[in-house]
């Protein structure tokens, strides 16, 4: 059993020994040569190929030859596209000029929740803006936190919960949050009573895409600021990716919230990012999370009572108001647990 402070050591001495190794720049390197490195680097280090049914040899096979022919970078951006488009994964994308060019295209067409409006038409008030989350009052006893994207680790202990009243409920909302720091999770420090294992985690250890490591545990230190006995719903979208999906399942395993939205759109491991010979970055999953009942949670967690976006509601009559139907679920359940 290891420690979440610990792991976050470890994962930082991997990105930096992968960084030393592979980020080595050559203008005059080919396609082709590029390539193999790409392939190479996911076929050794790439985590989710079963889970994803990508036959990565026959990629190799049909994409080898179509890269000899390859004479412009427009003509490769091309190919790599329909490469990553095979692996359903917003993790696995080619950045160009520090700019993700090349990324999953996903068929979902998502809505922005224009928070602002929300937090006029629901009273939020009180509202405390930090980098990385707002804290806010809803009427009636309830308390708001809301994780933004590219969340950095704060923890919760550290922010003034003694300004709010929660007695009547907690929402943690989680949509539309799509990435951030594994250090985040240390937020959920206020919702865990004690020291507890929050997940596992598991590496590549072999050339062979099929060897990993044993499943380590990996422990958070709860504080308990906010009890069992207070009622809490925990906000998820479709948008809700990588560790907003991975806070997600942590909250489902340790705490007693209710969720309300729709299925996350997953992501459940830590991604790395090298330099390919030709200057342009790749990033990939290189471990995999599981919940506490062994189970990856690449593919995203079930919401407890869904509720499905609209999308012309959302556009529209949303944006207008900031009327919020996932909300407004959301304090129903906390009104049933009064």
């Amino acid at each position: 059993m290891i420690k979440l402070k610990d792991i976050i050591v470890v994962l930082l001495f991997m990105v930096i020994t992968y960084s030393c190794t592979d980020n080595l720049f050559n203008e005059e390197e080919g396609y082709l040569n590029t390539f193999q490195s790409f392939w190479d680097i996911l076929n050794e280090r790439y985590v989710f190929f079963k889970e994803k049914s990508v036959d990565w040899d026959a990629v190799y096979e049909n994409y080898y030859t179509k890269f000899e022919k390859v004479t412009s970078d427009q003509e490769a951006k091309k190919l790599y596209q329909e490469i990553i488009d095979l692996f359903h994964d917003r993790h696995v994308r080619i950045s160009i000029n520090n700019d993700y060019g090349i990324s999953y295209e996903s068929e979902l067409e998502v809505p922005e929740i224009s928070f602002g409006m929300v937090y006029g038409f629901y009273y939020l008030t009180n509202l405390k803006e930090y980098d990385s989350l707002h804290l806010g009052q809803l009427p009636n006893k309830i308390a708001y936190l809301r994780v933004l994207n590219n969340f950095k680790g704060i923890s919760g202990s550290s922010l003034p919960l003694s300004d709010y009243n929660y007695e009547n409920g907690f929402v943690l909302d989680l949509r539309d949050c799509i990435g951030g720091y594994t250090t985040g999770l240390e937020l959920l420090d206020i919702f865990i009573d004690a020291t507890r294992i929050a997940y596992y985690e598991q590496y590549r250890n072999g050339i062979n895409r099929q060897d990993f490591t044993r499943k380590f545990s990996v422990v958070l230190n709860g504080k308990g600021i906010i009890s069992n006995s207070i009622p809490k719903v925990v906000l998820i979208n479709d948008n809700t990716y990588s560790m907003g999906n991975f806070m997600a399942s942590v909250l489902k395993d340790l705490t007693n919230s209710t969720f309300v939205g729709q299925k996350t759109g997953g992501g459940g491991g830590t991604i790395n990012s090298v330099y390919l010979p030709n200057g342009w970055g790749l990033t990939y999953t290189f471990t995999k999370i599981y919940n506490l009942e062994g189970q990856t949670i690449e593919d995203g967690i079930n919401p407890d009572v869904e509720v499905i976006r609209n999308n012309d509601f959302w556009e529209n009559e949303h944006r207008e108001t900031g009327i919020d139907p996932q909300l407004e679920k959301a304090l129903e359940v906390l009104q049933r647990n009064d």
